[in-house]
């Protein structure tokens, strides 16, 4: 079936005007709701009649109701046929909202010109950037007490916030603004700044590809019909004044409103709009027809033909650029359609452009063709020109909104006031953290602290004895010769398995096993190098990988591919050691990590200790899988490095700024995978390029009361990313990490914030464990033996690693017995 046979009939069947379409829309919902008490489970198509129908015929929905019934002490919503003259008050009520609560053409082509104006700045300083208008503005529906106009603006090369950083830049120096900010609590991140004389407001930001399609999605669907700016006007303003597009509050993002008005005009029984996702299917047919067509006048200008252009190029070049203008001249023909189609669809002579981005690129197939409506998403198209008003919403649009007269003289029956919608109030606010309605998310008591409470002093006996403990737990959990000897012999015969089917290949185990911080039974993670072939992708060869280890079920069992892992891998388990194992390929980044943390551990053997008494608290409250939304023991391992090079004088340096002495302060460069992995590795030449070597002589007791110290009194979260690679201060300006938990820093993938992945409230728990294991550790509890000639360090343990006095909200739901422990030993 054609497409064009696939359009509904939004101009052949009886047209209601968005005045009956929007009361259909209204009541009907109420009236489904009122009656099941929730919202619809399947698919529905909405009935002129007022009834609905489901894609199981067998069932239907009654929603006929009698004006005295009652449901649960309320009454029921009556949904009868509108008559004439209730539609006829509406319009007039409808009427003044669409025209007066909306920036008008006047606002609209002002905004427009300012758009164009900040485009020009940029573009006069980065002649290469994509400057994007985007948001309410672009689909003309935007209100009047709340005109943002939303940019995007993208630079090849530059991440997106290195991009807003230069953006920021421009504009402070254009000096066309005022108020100008970064603001990091927008999501996404964005420049906020102010036009002078006017207040309009712009908001910049960068590589926004979902806000900027959906804004294209939204001015397409509005192209089909011209009822559809109207009734996308009416429902955003319903939302507004019934408070219902507050995000921040626990209601809905104001594009909501938008699609959802879009899918009841899809799922009303004579459709007003189509679903364009469906016909994806259809485009590269469509893509191959003739899009030419030949006009009687003599066109002045002309492409320069194929042959003309690659006359100077060699073959080589010939061939590349052939892909290159073949999909030039495609696109050309698509605009030009557009442009020819506009024509057959609009009663003037004005042609409107779908998208206002000087370029864009996303998808290979970037031409779709529905119906009579053709879409072009341009991929690289420098546009000088100046964008008009009729490019971004096509003119018989505008013109139906103008033609729209207000009679000021007709007593409105009705008014559109939250008051008649039963929103006088407003919505409940509901926190955004923990979705209950009693508070709003900074008042959410799942993120609450603790009050910082003053400590008394230290005594030299009391650290002796952490310290004591450190090294026993350090020593427990030092990996056996057992264990070592059983990971050697897996990974010998993984690698003679291996070798049946990829000869050249080599094995390299790394992980926290190898680096000296890792317990006795910690995974073995193992690196598969192999230099891959064309034919065969990642994927493909963990697959042969696995299969090769499914066929010796007698020695590994539970093999499976995880592919949503940012590095793919095989995951696995040795039958005889229970050992699990984690198989990448030419993950070589991690094995330069291993070696990283293997040096600082043997810098000093208090690095080792203060990282054990860390993983085991982590795993102790539970607050050390990065899968279950907390942080690695990898991240706080980094987090007990930073602390030892920045505690004053440092126990351990900073090994990515060390050089020999012979040697310049000019950085020194290893590359791997295009980062650099440089750091100092002889450590029988440390103490001679380092001059603080040995100069701290804290117990690791002090040390660890100090490392909580660090991490709850001093260090400023807001501002500054932990990171060992350099002893400055990282800013969280510099690497654009705003999101409100801590940034750490991998040491090698300087893009990779190792708590990305961290929650709110994951984030809030570790911070409350730290803030009670500063109380617990850091003073001397009377109800212990501290006898230092026979101290009870199992006592003494099983004490301070409690998990009701660490985290009370956890251990009191999921382990009642340790809460039963610990009131034993406060009553001894």
């Amino acid at each position: 079936m054609r497409l064009e046979q696939q359009r509904p009939a939004s101009r052949g069947w009886r047209n209601p005007n968005e005045h009956q379409l929007f009361t259909t829309c209204h009541v009907q919902q109420l009236a489904y709701s009122s009656r099941n008490k929730s919202r619809p489970s399947g698919r529905f198509r909405y009935r002129r009649g007022g009834s609905m129908e489901s894609n199981n015929h067998d069932q239907r929905n009654e929603l006929y109701y009698s004006q005295n019934k009652t449901q649960n002490n309320r009454n029921a919503i009556s949904n009868k046929e509108a008559i004439s003259e209730h539609l006829a008050a509406l319009k007039h009520v409808f009427d003044r909202v669409v025209i007066e609560q909306f920036l008008s053409r006047a606002s609209l082509e002002e905004a427009v010109r300012l758009y164009n104006q900040f485009r020009t700045t940029i573009l006069a300083k980065k002649p290469g950037a994509q400057v994007t208008l985007y948001g309410s503005v672009s689909f003309a529906c935007c209100l009047n007490d709340s005109a943002v106009i939303d940019i995007d603006v993208q630079c090849n090369g530059l991440l997106p916030y290195n991009t807003l950083r230069e953006v920021l830049e421009i504009v402070h120096n254009s000096g066309l603004y005022k108020n100008i900010r970064l603001n990091t609590d927008h999501e996404p991140c964005c420049i906020s700044l102010v036009v002078p004389e006017t207040n309009i407001h712009i908001r910049v930001t960068s590589n926004y590809n979902r806000g900027i399609y959906s804004s294209e999605m939204i001015r397409l669907y509005i192209r089909f019909d011209p009822r559809v700016l109207p009734l996308l006007r009416l429902f955003r303003f319903f939302a507004k004044i019934c408070s219902l597009d507050k995000p921040d509050l626990g209601t809905l993002h104001p594009i909501v409103f938008h699609l959802m008005l879009i899918h009841f005009l899809q799922q009303i029984q004579e459709p007003v709009l189509p679903c364009l996702h469906e016909y994806e299917d259809e485009v590269e047919d469509l893509q191959d027809t003739d899009n030419t067509y030949s006009l009687e006048e003599d066109i002045i200008e002309q492409p320069l033909s194929f042959d003309t252009l690659v006359e100077h190029l060699d073959e080589n070049q010939k061939r590349i650029f052939k892909l290159e203008y073949q999909r030039q001249v495609r696109e050309f023909n698509g605009k030009m359609l557009t442009i020819i189609n506009d024509f057959k669809l609009l009663s003037t002579s004005d042609s409107s452009t779908l998208f206002l981005a000087d370029n864009v690129t996303d998808e290979p197939h970037s031409q779709k063709l529905i119906g009579d409506c053709h879409v072009s998403v341009p991929s690289i198209v420098v546009n000088p020109q100046s964008v008009q008003l009729e490019e971004i919403i096509a003119t018989n649009i505008l013109s139906s909104l103008e033609a729209i007269s207000l009679d000021n003289s007709v007593q409105g029956i009705h008014e559109f006031q939250a008051k008649n919608f039963g929103a006088d109030k407003g919505a409940p606010s509901v926190c955004t953290v923990c979705y209950r309605s009693n508070h709003i998310k900074s008042e959410c008591p799942e993120l609450s602290l603790l009050e910082i409470i003053d400590l008394p002093k230290i005594e030299k006996i009391w650290s002796d004895v952490l310290s004591c403990l450190c090294r026993k737990m350090a020593e427990e959990c030092k990996p056996t010769k057992e264990g070592i000897e059983e990971r050697e012999t897996i990974l010998n015969y993984l690698e003679m398995e291996f070798r049946k089917t990829y000869p050249n290949s080599r094995l390299c185990a790394y992980g926290s096993f190898y680096n000296g911080f890792g317990l006795q039974h910690s995974d073995l993670d193992i690196c598969v190098l192999l230099e891959l072939n064309k034919k065969e992708t990642t994927i493909q060869v963990l697959e042969n990988l696995a299969q090769s280890m499914e066929s010796n079920k007698n020695i590994f069992r539970a093999v499976e591919i995880v592919r949503s892992a940012r590095v793919p891998i095989v995951r696995s388990i040795h039958l005889q050691s229970s050992i699990e194992i984690d198989i990448s390929l030419n993950n070589t980044l991690p094995i330069e990590n291993t070696r990283l943390l293997k040096m600082y551990s043997d810098i000093d053997p208090r690095v080792r200790e203060l990282g054990s008494v860390m993983k085991t608290l982590a795993k102790k409250c539970d607050i050390g899988d990065a899968s279950r939304g907390t942080l690695s023991s990898y991240a706080y391992t980094i987090m007990v490095i930073h602390f030892l090079q920045q505690i004053q004088p440092p126990v351990v340096p900073v090994l990515q700024q060390l050089n020999d002495v012979q040697l310049t302060n000019t950085p020194i460069i290893r590359k791997c995978a295009n980062w650099n992995i440089y750091f100092y590795d002889d450590l029988t030449k440390l103490n001679q390029v380092w001059s603080g070597y040995g100069l701290n002589t804290l117990s690791s007791g002090a040390l660890w009361i100090e490392f909580l110290r660090y991490y709850t009194e001093q260090f400023d979260y807001e501002k500054h990313i932990v990171t060992i690679r350099q002893y400055e201060p990282l800013l969280r300006f510099e690497k654009g990490w705003f999101r409100p938990t801590i940034a750490i820093e991998d040491p090698f993938l300087l893009t990779h914030n190792l708590a990305d992945r961290l929650s709110l409230q994951k984030w809030a728990t570790i911070r409350r464990v730290f803030l009670h294991a500063r109380q617990q550790f850091c003073s001397q509890p009377n109800i212990i033996d501290i006898n230092m000639s026979k101290p009870n360090m199992e006592q003494l343990q099983e004490y301070l690693f409690n998990k009701h006095a660490l985290c009370p909200e956890i251990a009191d739901k999921n382990h009642p017995d340790d809460k039963k422990k610990y009131h034993q030993y406060l009553n001894i």
